[in-house]
């Protein structure tokens, strides 16, 4: 057994650096979206209910769902990234 003050703990600490580029991605990304688009992804970043997303976006969940899906999509064929599935 390893005393606990010998094991390795991992942290994904990010430098200022790199969360003012994440931002600035996100903020690029969030101008390729429509508003509807871009709250319901930042709400699904949020980790929010499908349920909670369709009602603010006044649709049904599965709807809230696709629309993000779509959204995601739309972003990955703009910016040329390929999908994982593919």
């Amino acid at each position: 057994a390893t005393p606990v003050d010998e094991m390795k703990v991992e942290t994904r600490q990010a430098t200022p650096s790199q969360i003012a580029l994440r931002r600035e991605v996100i903020d690029r990304i969030r101008k390729m979206l429509d508003p509807q688009d871009a709250k319901a992804v930042d709400m699904m970043l949020d980790n929010r209910d499908w349920s909670e997303v369709g009602q603010t976006l006044g649709v049904r969940a599965d709807t809230a769902r696709m629309r993000v899906r779509r959204a995601i999509d739309r972003v990955r064929r703009d910016l040329g990234v390929a999908d994982r599935d593919e």
